[in-house]
C-alpha cells in the first residue's frame, strides 16, 4: 500500500476533478502511515473514508521531482528487507517533497487518524 500512495502522489496528474481527489487521498495515506504509525490495511480503511462522495478536493501544485526516488530505486533492490526499507525511504522522500501542503494534508487525516488510530495489541 505504501509503495502505490508513493508512486500516485509522485504522478498526481494534471489538474481536475478525479486527479485531485486521487493526490488528496494517497497523500493522506503517506501522512498516517509515516507520522501516524498506521498499517497498510489500517491506511486503506482510512482511506476509504476520506473519499466520500461529498467530499471535494482541491488540486494541490506538485512540488519538483527532480533527485527525489523513484519506482525505479525499489526495483533494484533484492531482498524482502531492502525491498521493505527501500520502499519507506521513498515513500518519506515523496511525503517531504509535498511539505508546502503539510498542514492541509494533516488537517485532513488528522479528524480520520483520531477515530481511527491503531489500538495496541492486547496480550
Amino acid at each position: 500500500m505504501l509503495s502505490v500512495d508513493a508512486y500516485l502522489a509522485q504522478h498526481p496528474g494534471v489538474p481536475g476533478r478525479q486527479a485531485a481527489q486521487s493526490a488528496w487521498v494517497h497523500l493522506v495515506g503517506l501522512c498516517l502511515v509515516l507520522e501516524c504509525g498506521f498499517d497498510g490495511l489500517a491506511s486503506a480503511r482510512a482511506k476509504a473514508l476520506v473519499a466520500t462522495p461529498r467530499a471535494t478536493f482541491e488540486w494541490l501544485d506538485p512540488p519538483a521531482w527532480d533527485g527525489r526516488m523513484t519506482v525505479l530505486d525499489v526495483l533494484t533492490v533484492t531482498t524482502q528487507t531492502d525491498h521493505r526499507d527501500t520502499v519507506r525511504r521513498w515513500a518519506t522522500d515523496v511525503w517531504v517533497a509535498w511539505e508546502r501542503h503539510h498542514s492541509a494534508i494533516r488537517e485532513r487525516a488528522s479528524a480520520i487518524a483520531s477515530d481511527r488510530r491503531p489500538r495496541p495489541a492486547k496480550d
